[in-house]
């Protein structure tokens, strides 16, 4: 299984966003997040399945100067033809970019999931997934 380098929520944020994955579940419009048991989060870099916590002990270092002091969370969107549910990030998206750059060139490039490495236009999934949300 690879290793994702996330950033975690606040308390206050946390518990509105698994709060909001309850309310999906009750709804029966998807238990998908509840069920994986991860925290809410904002994943930056995942690996690919051959790469151990081990390999990735030293990847944090020197990122925490980079983080945004607010990442501002929209709608709740899912994927097409899934039940997975992610929230968009909205506004000034410069630091977040910024950060998941400075993220991903601290990992080798042959080490990241395709899914979250740099497309020819610059930008990578999770901004992808802007685009998909915009488009709902």
């Amino acid at each position: 299984m690879g290793v994702a380098l996330c950033l975690r929520f606040d308390r206050q944020t946390t518990e509105k966003v698994e709060g909001l994955w309850r309310e999906l579940a009750d709804a029966g419009m998807s238990s998908d997040m509840l069920g994986l048991g991860y925290p809410p989060h904002l994943t930056l870099v995942m690996t690919n399945d051959d790469v151990s916590a081990g390999d990735v002990a030293s990847w944090p270092a020197g990122l925490a100067g980079h983080v945004p002091e607010v990442v501002r969370l929209g709608a709740a969107r899912s994927f097409p033809g899934t039940q997975v549910v992610y929230l968009n990030c909205e506004g000034d998206l410069a630091a977040l970019r910024h950060l998941q750059r400075v993220a991903a060139d601290a990992v080798p490039a042959d080490a990241i999931h395709e899914h979250y490495r740099a497309r020819p236009s610059g930008r990578n999934d999770v901004h992808r997934l802007r685009d998909i949300a915009a488009r709902l």
